[in-house]
């Protein structure tokens, strides 16, 4: 992932980018933030959207949170 490829820590991107802990506990849960979050994280890493997201199918994402209840 990006922030292991430039040896930087979740807390030293948060404070870079200048997002709240509860938007960075988001992005840790794979969930839902905001497209000028992920401006700020493109910007800083200085890359294109499909490095830092990807897309996965209504159906998997309820199979992989059944998974993980388990």
């Amino acid at each position: 992932d990006q922030l292991n490829r430039r040896g930087m820590t979740r807390e030293a991107l948060r404070q870079k980018i200048d997002i709240s802990s509860a938007t960075m506990t988001k992005i840790s849960a794979n969930e839902y933030v905001s497209m000028k979050v992920l401006d700020k994280i493109c910007k800083e890493f200085n890359c294109q959207i499909g490095d830092i997201v990807e897309w996965i199918p209504d159906n998997q994402i309820s199979k992989t949170k059944k998974d993980e209840a388990e």
